[in-house]
């Protein structure tokens, strides 16, 4: 139950650090818990890898345990 307390306040902590939640699809498919699509996005996309909110949105979609697009080196390397 505490990951799934984490998980559910991540999206929150998403808008807190970037001072401004953008309405993007990215945004909304973190928001929505739809990690595969955030990841497809952000790899779709070059100019995401430039933006600091999709990055970090991928940082944790790559880190949580149980996502579908769970990948520990590409995380710590975001």
């Amino acid at each position: 139950m505490k990951f799934r307390r984490v998980a559910l306040a991540l999206p929150g902590l998403a808008c807190v650090a970037s001072f401004a939640c953008s309405p993007s699809d990215l945004d909304r498919n973190f928001d929505e818990g739809r990690y595969l699509d955030v990841a497809r996005a952000f790899d779709a996309d070059s100019a995401l890898h430039e933006d600091e909110t999709a990055l970090f949105h991928a940082g944790i979609v790559f880190a949580v345990p149980g996502s579908e697009a769970r990948d520990p080196a590409r995380a710590r390397q975001l």
